[in-house]
């Protein structure tokens, strides 16, 4: 979570957020954040479910929040979030499972602001085919996940754990 440098006040979008789980740790770890928690299937994300969430957070922290949490429901096409409102998108071990990822990078352009940031978390393929143990998707391996997100340009990558963080500008806005 050090690498994604929050800071206080910034907009995250945490696009494929499951339940959320990340995401409101997150929001405990780096004071003042709006983390807008996108998910396409409602049954893993909801109000009951958040605010389980962070109050058992608040009892691990000693403390309420002070991020603010707000959740949307897209689709497999459109994230239904704001126009260049964000200043960093998430894809935390998510993007392997979008259905449309090129239309989603779209829109993931289009709610980031300009200069915003994208950040991808993957486990990347060792070989051609491989599948995530979780959900039994085909991963990618590194020059494919380069080659989709090409229209952002990446300003770093960090490599650990089988896990690879891309870092990508929206700066071509």
């Amino acid at each position: 979570m050090k690498r994604l440098n929050l800071l206080p006040n910034q907009k995250i979008a945490s696009l494929g957020c499951g339940g959320g789980l990340w995401e409101v740790m997150m929001g405990f770890e780096n004071d003042q954040l709006e983390i807008h928690l996108q998910e396409i299937d409602a049954s893993l994300i909801n109000e009951t479910e958040l605010i389980n969430t962070i109050a058992y957070f608040e009892k691990h922290y000693k403390r309420p929040s002070k991020s603010i949490f707000k959740i949307t429901i897209g689709n497999s096409k459109e994230t239904k979030l704001p126009s260049n409102y964000f200043d960093k998108v998430l894809l935390i071990n998510s993007f392997h499972e979008f259905e449309h990822k090129e239309i989603m990078l779209i829109d993931c352009r289009r709610i980031l602001k300009p200069n915003g940031q994208l950040i991808i978390e993957e486990q990347i393929a060792q070989y051609t085919g491989e599948l995530h143990d979780g959900c039994g998707k085909r991963l990618f391996l590194e020059e494919e996940l380069i080659q989709k997100v090409f229209c952002f340009q990446i300003i770093k990558k960090t490599i650990e754990n089988k896990k690879m963080l891309f870092n990508f500008s929206n700066s071509n806005k």
